[in-house]
């Protein structure tokens, strides 16, 4: 596969990563998640593409970190803060630098049964985190609203029905709690709260 990759580079005129950039999305979640049992294919991607495993991980986060939190992988995650960080990043530091593009995918996952149970993943990594300190939904989906809710609109138009449908809900849902009522005092963020962090 190394070899006929190689060929096809050279029959289009392009370098291995000019190849390889276009499929990433697809590409570097397959990779990475599996990197802690098949670390090999790791290690050949990066030496198909002429990058450090560090490189390309950085390279790929905006890619794979969603799909690893929606996927609830603490191994991947950890594996890749030790890898793209000095110091090391801590699983909640990986969440925390990117948390609009990880939340947008975890509300866009087509069962909102796989929404909530990666959301309360990362609840559960925030307070663990935090010594166990109470932190709550309201608080972490306001750190990102604004590109939160924007990304959000765009998932809204995905082609999967159960998709989008479950995009729509989630973003009525942000929307009336924090532009509406604006407080989680609220009686009816209660509803709210429920839906989003059960």
């Amino acid at each position: 596969m190394y070899f006929q990759l190689l060929a096809l580079a050279k029959h289009h005129n392009k370098t291995p990563y000019s190849l390889m950039t276009p499929y990433m999305v697809k590409i570097a979640p397959s990779v990475v998640s599996t990197m802690n049992h098949r670390p090999n294919l790791l290690i050949e991607t990066c030496r198909f593409m002429s990058l450090s495993p560090s490189e390309f991980l950085t390279f790929t986060s905006s890619h794979t970190l969603p799909w690893l939190f929606g996927t609830c992988n603490t191994e991947a995650l950890r594996k890749v803060g030790e890898q793209i960080g000095s110091p090391p990043q801590s699983i909640s530091s990986l969440f925390l630098n990117s948390s609009a593009e990880i939340l947008s995918h975890v509300f866009s996952l087509s069962a909102s049964q796989e929404s909530d149970r990666s959301f309360n993943f990362i609840m559960r990594t925030l307070k663990e985190a935090a010594n166990n300190v109470n932190i709550g939904p309201h608080t972490v989906i306001r750190s990102c609203l604004m590109p939160l809710l924007a990304r959000l609109v765009v998932a809204m138009g995905d082609e999967n029905r159960a998709t989008s449908e479950n995009v729509r809900s989630c973003f009525e849902l942000l929307l009336f709690a924090d532009l509406i009522i604006g407080c989680p005092c609220h009686p009816k963020s209660r509803e709210i709260t429920f839906r989003i962090s059960r």
